[in-house]
C-alpha cells in the first residue's frame, strides 16, 4: 500500500472520532465544581469479619463557635451518623449502645480553624483513648472531611471491643425445668380442709347464723320499745307523752323476719349437709315478756 492510501485511512479516522466527541459533549453535559453541601460517604469495600452488631449514637458539641455553632454541629453530627453507617455501625440510642461524643472548638492561637476532639464511651467508661485532630487554617468543608475520615479510622476499632465483649459475656443461665406433680399416692382422697369437713358449716349457714344473731338484737329491742307503757314528756305538761309502741313494732317486725330469714338459711345448709349423724349446732330463738334472745349450742 503507497503512503498516500495510507494518510487517507488516518485523516478519516480522525475525522470520525472527531464527530463521536462532539455527540458525546452534547449528551453528557459538563462537570460542574462546587463545594460539598452533604455528608461526605466513603464505603469501606471490605465487610466487617464478625456478625457483632454494633450500636452507636453520636452527640456534637460547638458552642465554642457561638451563632454559627448550631449550624457545624448539624453538619458534624451528620457527617458522623453517615459515616459510622457506611462503616455497618448501626444508628441507635440504649442504655448498653455505644455513644460517640465530639466536640469541636477553634484553635487556642485565636488562627481560624478547627479543633477535632473525640472520646467513645459506653455505661460511663471510656473504650478508647480521647483523640484531638488540629485543622488550622481549614474551610468548614474541611473540617467536614476530617469528621469523616475520623470515623472511618475509629469504626473498626468500635467493631472489636462490641466482639471482645460478646466473647466474655457469660451465656444466659438455662431456665429451670417444672417440679414434676406428686403421683397419687394409691387412690386416697386429699385431707380435707375445715370448710370441706362435714361439721363446717358452709357460706349459707353462716349467713343464717348471722341473720338469727341480728334479728334477736332487733327483736329484743322492737319487743322492749313495743311493752312500753307512755309516759308524761314533762311534768308541767299533762297532755303530751311519749309512745315507743309504734317504733318497737316496726323494730319487732324487721327482727323477726330476719330470725326467720337466718332459721330458713340455717336450715338449708343443715339439710346439704349429709354425712352428719347429729346436728352440730342447735338455735332457738329465746323470747320474753321484757326480753328477748338467742340460745344456739353445737359445734363449729
Amino acid at each position: 500500500m503507497d503512503e498516500g492510501a495510507g494518510s487517507g485511512q488516518d485523516d478519516a479516522r480522525a475525522a470520525m472520532l472527531a464527530h463521536l466527541i462532539v455527540a458525546l459533549s452534547l449528551v453528557i453535559p459538563p462537570a460542574v465544581v462546587a463545594a460539598p453541601v452533604g455528608p461526605v460517604v466513603r464505603m469501606s469495600m471490605v465487610a466487617p469479619a464478625t456478625d457483632v452488631q454494633v450500636y452507636a449514637s453520636v452527640k456534637v458539641d460547638a458552642a465554642g463557635f457561638g451563632e454559627v455553632g448550631s449550624a457545624i454541629a448539624t453538619r458534624v453530627q451528620q457527617q458522623a451518623e453517615a459515616t459510622l453507617v457506611a462503616e455497618g455501625v448501626i444508628k441507635r440510642a440504649k442504655v448498653d449502645d455505644l455513644n460517640v461524643f465530639i466536640k469541636v472548638t477553634p484553635p487556642d492561637n485565636g488562627d481560624e480553624g478547627y479543633v477535632l476532639g473525640v472520646a467513645i464511651e459506653r455505661l460511663g467508661k471510656p473504650i478508647l483513648e480521647v483523640t484531638q485532630d488540629k485543622c488550622e487554617l481549614c474551610v468548614e468543608d474541611e473540617l467536614i472531611e476530617l469528621v469523616a475520615k475520623k470515623m472511618q479510622e475509629l469504626a473498626p476499632k468500635m467493631r472489636e471491643h462490641m466482639t471482645a465483649l460478646a466473647a466474655v459475656q457469660p451465656e444466659p443461665e438455662p431456665e429451670p425445668e417444672p417440679e414434676p406433680e406428686p403421683e397419687p399416692d394409691g387412690g386416697n382422697p386429699p385431707p380435707l380442709t375445715h370448710d370441706d369437713t362435714p361439721q363446717g358449716l358452709s357460706g349459707s349457714g353462716k349467713a343464717g347464723l348471722a341473720f338469727l344473731a341480728v334479728g334477736a338484737v332487733g327483736a329484743g329491742v322492737g319487743l322492749g320499745l313495743a311493752v312500753r307503757k307512755p309516759t308524761q314528756k314533762s311534768p308541767e305538761v299533762g297532755y303530751e307523752f311519749v309512745d315507743t309502741r309504734r317504733p318497737g313494732y316496726a323494730v319487732l317486725a324487721v327482727g323477726a323476719a330476719m330470725l326467720v330469714t337466718g332459721a330458713v338459711l340455717f336450715g338449708i345448709d343443715a339439710r346439704k349437709r349429709k354425712r352428719r349423724e347429729a346436728p352440730d349446732a342447735t338455735v332457738a330463738p329465746i323470747v320474753g315478756p321484757t326480753s328477748a334472745g338467742l340460745f344456739v349450742s353445737g359445734r363449729f
